[in-house]
């Protein structure tokens, strides 16, 4: 996780914080925490990621459903997980 979070910090200081490149290290933290069984903050950066994919790629581009995708997975594997506990 350390070197997503580096990652993004370069990448925002380098394109800004709304750039697409931006999207794909929010993406790729957000599934990252969804491994480790972390929803909450899966859903977080997913979420960010989505936001901007929607904003400068447009709703139906592949990198923006795949982030749906993506969100949608992460609630139902964190809704899944809470209800075994």
């Amino acid at each position: 996780m350390e070197y997503h979070k580096k990652s993004l910090y370069i990448v925002e200081k380098c394109v800004g914080k709304n750039d697409s490149r931006t999207a794909i290290n929010y993406n790729n933290i957000g599934l990252t925490y969804k491994n480790q069984g972390k929803y909450n903050e899966a859903l977080e950066y997913c979420k960010k990621s989505y936001e901007i994919r929607k904003i400068n790629l447009g709703e139906d581009h592949a990198d923006t459903i795949s982030t749906v995708k993506n969100i949608e997975l992460i609630e139902y594997e964190g809704k899944s997980n809470c209800s075994i506990y």
